[in-house]
C-alpha cells in the first residue's frame, strides 16, 4: 500500500515538473528528485511542502546564508 502512495506520489511530481517552465526545480536523476547543488536526493516531505523546490534543506539554508550576507 505504501509502494503505491510513494509511486502515485512521484508521478504527481513528475507531471509538476513537466508542466512548468525549465530550470525550476529539483533535478532528477534516474527517476529521484535530486538538488541542484549537491545532487543528494530531496526527500519526498521536503516536496510536498514545496513541489519546487530546487535543493535540499541543507543547500537551501546556505543558499539563503549566502544571499544574505551578499546585501
Amino acid at each position: 500500500m505504501s509502494q503505491l502512495a510513494i509511486a502515485l506520489d512521484n508521478a504527481e511530481a513528475l507531471a509538476r515538473v513537466t508542466n512548468r517552465a525549465s530550470g525550476q526545480g529539483p533535478d532528477w536523476i534516474d527517476g529521484v528528485p535530486c538538488c541542484r547543488e549537491c545532487g543528494e536526493p530531496i526527500p519526498s516531505a521536503r516536496l510536498a511542502v514545496l513541489p519546487d523546490a530546487e535543493r535540499c534543506a541543507e543547500c537551501q539554508a546556505d543558499f539563503e546564508m549566502e544571499v544574505h550576507n551578499a546585501r
